[in-house]
């Protein structure tokens, strides 16, 4: 049997998702996003034990505080649901370090990253 294989990718936070641009209060400054994580091997990301198909994808968006940390995890959508995925990849990012959100003066300020992607295949 072949070892899971998991990939990353990004994807654009539209405005119309569900939580994404959330406390972007002016559209012409809007508030400084947070860079995907350092490492984007989400290779040691255990395969859920409800895991009944061949692949999945998770979308979901972090939390990043001034030192890079995960301050939380927001699950955007999980494809297929109900099989442990989503929780994985949350799982998975809470152990991930982020290059933090910088304001106009330079010093680091929490942030959410844009939604990105992480896939799961066998």
């Amino acid at each position: 049997m072949n070892a899971p294989r998991f990939s990353f990718g990004m994807t654009l936070c539209l405005l119309a998702l569900p939580g994404c641009g959330a406390g972007i209060s002016d559209p012409d400054n809007p508030a400084p996003a947070a860079s995907v994580p350092a490492s984007m091997d989400f290779s040691t990301c255990p395969w859920p034990v409800k895991g009944l198909a061949d692949k999945a994808t998770v979308r979901l968006r972090v939390l990043v505080g001034p030192n890079g940390a995960v301050h939380g995890v927001e699950l955007v959508s999980s494809d297929p649901e109900e099989q442990g995925f989503g929780e994985r990849a949350e799982e998975c990012a809470r152990q991930k370090t982020f290059k933090p959100a910088v304001l106009a003066d330079g010093s680091p300020t929490q942030a959410w990253t844009p939604v990105f992607r992480v896939q799961f295949a066998r």
